[in-house]
């Protein structure tokens, strides 16, 4: 190659340089739809704006938390969720939080599987058992869900501004014998709640 050529090429380069230097980088968008296969997947869900919670067994000894959600965050059930058996332990089984949401449970079931934890003791005593079933920690709604075979107590409440919780289906009749103290709803740390 003459010097003449490469002279030229290499001011064509140096000229074109600054235009692509200061051409912005296109933007990624950030997520806006998320879908929670698994209570793995409920990690850095704070840029979702609609979570949808597919239908799932959630492993003994698990939780599913689903924390860190912005206001207007629609989350909805979009199956059953069953919690697995096998280890006794005392954690909450299903936590929502965040600001101003609403969540829609679609009719499907949240199931305790409290059988397994149910000595006639509850909470007061006996083997370890998750103390709450659902955990509400939000403004908003939550509607449209049956709740089934809680181990301890099925709802703890504490909601920072107006919630109201609607339609919402508590069956421990399974527990009636040994499901001692299963309560329905715990409410504590609550503004303007609303139970219909």
């Amino acid at each position: 190659m003459s010097l003449t050529i490469f002279h030229a090429l290499l001011s064509f380069i140096l000229l074109s340089l600054p235009s692509v230097l200061a051409s912005p980088s296109p933007l990624v968008p950030r997520a806006t739809s998320c879908t929670i296969k698994s209570y793995k997947d409920a990690t850095n869900l704070g840029s979702c704006t609609s979570i949808t919670i597919a239908g799932q067994t959630v492993p003994a000894g698990q939780s599913l938390n689903i924390t860190g959600l912005k206001d207007g965050t629609t989350v909805q059930l979009a199956g059953d969720i069953n919690f697995g058996t096998g280890v006794h332990w005392t954690g909450t089984l299903f936590t929502l939080s965040g600001g101003k949401i609403s969540f829609n449970g679609n009719g499907h079931t949240i199931n305790g599987n409290g059988a397994y934890y149910w000595d006639g003791k509850g909470t007061n005593g006996g083997v370890d058992k998750p103390k709450y079933t659902v955990a509400i920690r939000h403004s908003g709604t939550f509607t449209n869900v049956k709740v089934l075979n809680v181990p301890g107590h099925a709802f703890s409440v504490q909601n920072p501004a107006a919630l109201t919780i609607s339609a919402v289906t508590y069956d421990n009749s399974a527990g009636k014998t040994l499901g001692h103290n299963t309560d329905g709803f715990d409410v504590s740390h609550s503004t303007d709640l609303t139970i219909t």
